[in-house]
């Protein structure tokens, strides 16, 4: 099975595990879900209607970082882990809000490139772009405010930035 299929059929399974709880939980609050989607959208398993009406993210990156993060943040989190491509190349968003693009780095190693190209994309889309790194150090922040990338390294930081 390629890593499409395995990643589609945990899609599937999540979304129907947790279709299944709500609707044991309450039936009637479920009448307006009916709208999911045969594909949920990104490569978060759960994404769209079903995550935001649970708050409930997975990744399969990172050992979850994103995922946790993203049920951290709430409401705000429309998406995760969503792929792009553009004139400016391919990639993809850890979190998607509303106004934000979101780049999660849960490690100390900062790669400038990467958080160029997503902030260019951000752009693209109307979007403001935020990296949230809780381990960057001091001149990791100043070389990335150098080049108008700006870094956030506290979740009370990033839900003041993003409300």
């Amino acid at each position: 099975m390629s890593y499409e299929e395995k990643l589609q059929r945990v899609r599937t399974d999540v979304t129907l595990q947790e279709l299944n709880q709500a609707i044991k939980g309450d039936a009637q609050a479920m009448a307006g879900l009916f709208t999911i989607q045969a594909e949920l959208g990104g490569s978060g398993i759960a994404t769209g209607n079903v995550s935001s009406y649970f708050r409930k993210w997975r990744s399969l990156k990172d050992n979850n970082f994103v995922g946790s993060l993203a049920n951290r943040l709430g409401r705000y989190v429309k998406a995760i882990d969503e792929p792009y491509s553009f004139s400016g190349g391919m990639g993809d968003v850890d979190i998607v809000t509303k106004s934000f693009n979101i780049e999660v780095k849960s490690g100390n190693k900062m790669k400038i490139t990467q958080s160029l190209k997503n902030k260019e994309f951000s752009k693209t889309e109307g979007k403001d772009y935020i990296l949230y790194m809780p381990k960057a150090t001091n001149k990791q922040i100043y070389e990335a405010s150098k080049k108008g990338i700006k870094v956030i390294k506290t979740e009370k930081a990033l839900i003041k930035a993003i409300k």
